[in-house]
């Protein structure tokens, strides 16, 4: 009886959502270089599972630090700058423009820095939402988490303390449906020059 007791309170923890998230288990940091002309880094192919171009999670929770490196300070000189790009994050299932959320970025020429936002799709719609987060400096390593839970939300953390509740509308069921989403360019236009964005994800 006692076995059983402990049993089901294990089974009821692990069905709760990690919070706080921990980012004690540090990765390498990698640079995805995205080359003059392009949208995806030239390396993220390694990555990826041959075949089917995907990178399985094995989580419901990503985290990872990053940092936007040489060449993310770029002027487009037209109405394409305000698009976004985006830095990293996960989709649920095989389509990425209805169950996917990132972090997306855009360098603003008047501020001089970095914008940031929640870049996301839902099933109810095409096009993608946006929930803008504010400025970061270049040049330094900020902390991200998404997490996709079993009740149907995405829950986002940046730094720590800014938290995020987006609904989802599906339940993403199996740890082994969740995939990465590496840093890609655009928007319409392709990278104008080669930049650089530093990634390193926090093993769990």
């Amino acid at each position: 009886m006692k076995i059983l007791f402990i049993s089901i309170i294990l089974f009821a923890l692990s069905c709760v959502d990690p919070w706080p998230f921990d980012f004690s288990h540090k990765g390498e940091m990698v640079p995805y270089i995205i080359e003059a002309g392009e949208h995806r880094s030239k390396n993220e192919n390694k990555f990826l599972l041959k075949g089917v171009k995907l990178s399985p999670l094995g989580s419901r929770t990503l985290l990872w630090a990053g940092r936007f490196g040489a060449g993310t300070r770029y002027d487009l000189k037209n109405k394409d700058q305000a698009d976004w790009n985006k830095m990293y994050g996960m989709m649920c299932g095989m389509k990425v423009h209805k169950h996917s959320v990132r972090i997306g970025w855009r360098w603003d020429t008047t501020e001089k820095k970095i914008e940031i936002c929640i870049y996301y799709y839902n099933e109810d719609s095409d096009r993608f939402q946006t929930i803008k987060v504010g400025y970061v400096d270049q040049f330094k390593s900020i902390e991200y988490a998404i997490h996709s839970s079993k009740n149907k939300y995405w829950r986002v953390e940046i730094e720590g303390f800014t938290h995020y509740i987006i609904p989802s509308h599906t339940k993403c069921k199996w740890i082994n449906g969740r995939f990465r989403l590496f840093p890609y360019f655009g928007g319409n236009q392709r990278a104008p020059h080669d930049m650089i964005v530093w990634i390193r994800e926090h093993r769990r």
